[in-house]
């Protein structure tokens, strides 16, 4: 089976850097979002080499030039990252912290802002350990707007910053990332760095549930215990 590889912070800032910059260069992520990414590299080179952590502020996230939805409304892909903490730790999740959220931000303030947000389970939750739920956003003009049910919790694999600043730019800026990122080793080369901190745990668990000779299924040899 793979291995989980947690790289060093300093090589994870160099390749938050350089994915600000190639995203720069292709329009993709705001300036606002090109500094965010940069004071987060920053932060995290004065973190302990092999356990450390990251997180961009509440006044600085990660926002990507704006789109239009189908009714030509205006929105802006944003990424928030409360805490992502990591750590060698052999075959378990790397992850100590993990809550980092993608919000649709529409200027309309009567509209509704799509948000969903991946974190950890907390130690008496329900649910799987590495999860994706929809809402938390707080609409200011209208607390109504918001999701009135916390559940599903989504069972999935982790994903850090730069693998969702992937999902964005294929999602958001599919052209863009068609022509001049999905083949581009010096992009790939990043997003196959992250690939080997967030999946391998997640596979692990994926191929013992298939192999095993129990009862249980994937999602209960995901889920949350104490």
């Amino acid at each position: 089976m793979i291995e989980t590889v947690v790289p060093s912070n300093k090589e994870m800032a160099a390749a938050l850097k350089r994915t600000a910059t190639i995203l720069s260069e292709l329009h993709i992520l705001s300036p606002e979002g090109n500094g965010s990414l940069g004071g987060a590299a920053d932060r995290l080179l004065r973190e302990p080499e092999k356990h450390w952590a990251c997180n961009t502020t509440k006044s600085q996230p990660i926002t990507f030039e704006k789109r239009t939805d189908r009714s030509k409304q205006s929105f802006q892909p944003t990424i928030g990252v409360d805490r992502i903490e990591v750590r060698e730790n052999g075959e378990e999740l790397p992850f100590v912290k993990w809550d980092i959220s993608l919000l649709l931000k529409f200027d309309n303030g009567t509209a509704h802002c799509p948000r969903w947000h991946f974190d950890l389970g907390n130690p008496d939750q329900e649910g799987p350990k590495t999860h994706l739920q929809y809402g938390g956003y707080k609409h200011p003009n209208n607390p109504g707007l918001g999701p009135s049910v916390r559940e599903p919790r989504w069972n999935t694999a982790p994903m850090d910053i730069i693998l969702l600043c992937e999902t964005v730019s294929a999602n958001f800026f599919h052209e863009i990332w068609e022509r001049s990122l999905r083949r581009d080793t010096s992009w790939t080369e990043i997003v196959r760095m992250s690939q080997r901190l967030c999946y391998p745990h997640y596979l692990r668990t994926l191929y013992s549930s298939l192999n095993s000779s129990g009862s249980g299924t994937h999602l209960d040899h995901c889920w949350n215990r104490q």
